[in-house]
């Protein structure tokens, strides 16, 4: 289930607050302003709103912390000025309650210097009356917000950017600029001076100069301890990378497993079962939270889910929020009145492929909308083609779009950069794990083709029998067919028929000046996770290569046409045979080239079937007959 909601004014939204048990939430904007939002129904909608005036209020970090009578909640907010702020939760109103700077900085004696703004606040598990306060030049201190003084102080070396506590909160973690984080004991010093970290700084991309660690996570369960950040790559090398580290260690004792900032673990386990694995994202990373033992990673263009329950780590498939421009949508075909056969083959297909990303379940349990749809009514779905070849089938009955199938077609060909087939033995594997930092792909969003004749120009689903047609920028076809995926028989893993059908040849005069077309591979690579429900079937490629643009199939008939602008192409589907290759360029001359088919008609009627052109006329293919150009006739359509 979404519920969606927007600001009036247009600005961006720099932190969320949800207030647990009340169906409301609170939003900080890039104005300073605060807003209160609250389920109702099936819509999101904006109740209060309220602000703090001045640079020196400008709102920099926000922790939800019980009343000092348990009676409400309250919202801390640090500010850039150091002063902490009370606002009222369930009122939505700032009190007069405010926690100075300077109150808080005389608990460290020995830090002689201005704090600065807060960073972090974060209020220590098993006492909500303490809170951990982070100052950007590197003072903590934990503060006793009830009795209004401070319990122990401490002092890092470099400029503070997250802090995070243990599970039992004897103990927390301090995340730097330069790449480190420090372990530190809560309890601190009986004395005024300021508490020693109980380990040296631990910088794991070091030693030389690395990123901020902008975010630190550190949780504990039945004695193996996770540490979760993001950046701290090192700048020169990977300053560009969007990543977050992940850090398993089973003695739960300690943040980091690898204290010398290096290693040979590359992700595997080691034999304490100790674990290094560093996520690389294809765009910049906004946030990161553990839900139990799932990792939720939230990035510019997509959400990414990882089971840390499992040894291999592996991706937990998104019910919603998918990002549809996983790679650039080159085309789209709206499947209308699709069967309730067809429609479940497809959704079971899709259930078997999130089977293939792990056990683990989605974190977010929000609810269900239910489906008011009859069992035998027919539905409609979006097929998009991609730059990369792909072609992505979706439901379009709910609240959200839900994928239903992802068909790839750069499988079946070699392109510039696709030559080298993947290893099939382990070795070259163990060699990239074996690799530092542990680089692993997670995410779906990739902007950028291997090969631009890969993408997908037009699509085309028969709703009555699942048969898929896919055209390229290289004059590629492919017709793909769908089956039971429950059925005995499967998808045929045999390699699909192709097929060669000449428009032009360089005999008539004519020279291609364009692309060349794509070579086809010996063997397909195999398809990664579950075996997909469609099995490609026939492959034509239309010579010129020129891009196919318009596309047209009839189930009845076992037809497929296909146009591009040099003229067109029938197929039949049963047979794998061209039964009709037709150049629609002037032979005399005359006009050097006729405009594309960019809209063509097919017609079957009383045996006979009609393609209708705006330029050429019509071309008829009568049943048993031959094709016939009927020049004499001009139709627009």
């Amino acid at each position: 289930m979404e519920f969606y909601g927007e600001h009036e004014s247009e600005v961006s939204t720099s932190q969320i607050l949800f207030l647990p048990g009340q169906g409301r939430l609170v939003t900080l904007t890039e104005d300073n302003f605060l807003h209160l939002w609250e389920i109702n129904g099936l819509s999101l909608e904006e109740k209060k709103s309220t602000h703090l005036d001045g640079r020196l209020k400008k709102i920099s970090v926000l922790c939800l912390v019980p009343s000092a009578d348990n009676a409400g909640s309250l919202i801390l907010l640090g500010t850039e000025g150091g002063n902490i702020y009370h606002l009222d939760a369930d009122r939505f109103t700032v009190t007069e309650d405010l926690i100075y700077q300077d109150l808080v900085a005389k608990g460290a004696p020995d830090f002689k210097v201005n704090p600065g703004a807060v960073e972090a606040l974060i209020a220590q598990p098993g006492h909500p009356g303490r809170l951990l306060i982070g100052y950007a030049r590197g003072l903590i201190v934990l503060w006793d917000r009830l009795a209004g003084r401070a319990v122990a102080s401490f002092v890092a070396s470099q400029q503070l950017e997250s802090l995070a506590w243990r599970s039992d909160g004897s103990q927390f973690v301090s995340s730097h600029n330069d790449g480190s984080f420090v372990v530190w004991s809560a309890e601190g010093n009986s004395g005024p001076e300021s508490a020693e970290p109980l380990e040296p700084p631990n910088t794991p991309y070091g030693p030389y100069p690395c990123k901020a660690i902008g975010k630190i996570l550190w949780a504990h369960d039945s004695g193996t301890s996770f540490t979760v950040f993001g950046g701290g790559m090192p700048r020169a090398s990977y300053g560009d990378k969007f990543t977050v580290t992940v850090m398993k260690n089973s003695g739960g004792g300690s943040a980091g497993s690898d204290e010398d900032g290096g290693g040979e673990s590359g992700g595997e386990d080691d034999d304490d079962g100790s674990k290094h694995s560093l996520l690389d994202l294809t765009s910049k990373v906004v946030d990161f939270l553990l839900a139990g033992k799932t990792l939720l990673v939230l990035a510019e263009e997509e959400l990414v889910a990882v089971d840390l329950s499992e040894e291999s780590w592996p991706p937990v498939p998104s019910p919603y929020l998918n990002a549809i421009h996983a790679s650039a949508v080159t085309c789209l075909a709206h499947a209308t009145d699709v069967t309730p056969r067809v429609a479940q083959w497809l959704r079971e297909a899709a259930a078997k492929e999130r089977g293939t990303g792990g056990k683990g379940v989605w974190p977010a349990l929000g609810g269900k909308v239910e489906e008011s749809r009859a069992a035998d009514a027919t539905e409609d779905l979006l097929v998009t083609g991609h730059e990369d070849g792909s072609v992505k089938i979706w439901s379009c009955a709910g609240v959200s779009l839900s994928p239903l199938a992802v068909v790839r077609t750069n499988r079946y060909f070699l392109g510039d950069d696709l030559d080298e087939p993947p290893p099939e033995n382990g070795d070259d594997e163990e060699e990239e794990e074996d690799e530092w930092p542990p680089f692993r792909k997670v995410g779906h969003y990739d902007p950028y083709s291997d090969d631009p004749r890969l993408a997908v120009k037009k699509v085309a689903l028969c709703g009555r029998s699942g048969r898929l047609v896919v055209g390229g920028t290289a004059g590629q076809v492919i017709v793909f067919e769908l089956s039971d995926p429950s059925a005995a028989d499967q998808p045929s893993t045999a390699e699909p028929i192709r097929v060669k059908a000449d428009l032009v040849t360089e005999k008539e005069g004519f020279t291609w000046k364009g692309h060349s077309a794509l070579a086809a591979r010996e063997k397909a690579l195999p398809q990664k996770g579950a075996k997909s429900a469609f099995a490609a079937k026939t492959i034509v490629q239309v010579s010129p290569p020129a891009s196919i643009n318009s596309l047209a199939l009839s189930n009845s008939w076992g037809l497929v046409a296909a146009g591009t602008a040099h003229g067109l192409v029938l197929l039949d589907a049963l047979l794998n045979a061209a039964v009709v290759a037709k150049c629609t360029l002037n032979a005399q001359g005359r006009r050097k080239m006729l405009h594309p088919l960019t809209m063509w008609l097919l017609v079957w009627e009383s045996g006979f079937l009609c393609a209708q052109d705006r330029e050429v006329g019509n071309l008829e293919y009568k049943n048993g007959g031959e094709v016939s150009r009927r020049l004499d006739v001009s139709v627009s359509v």
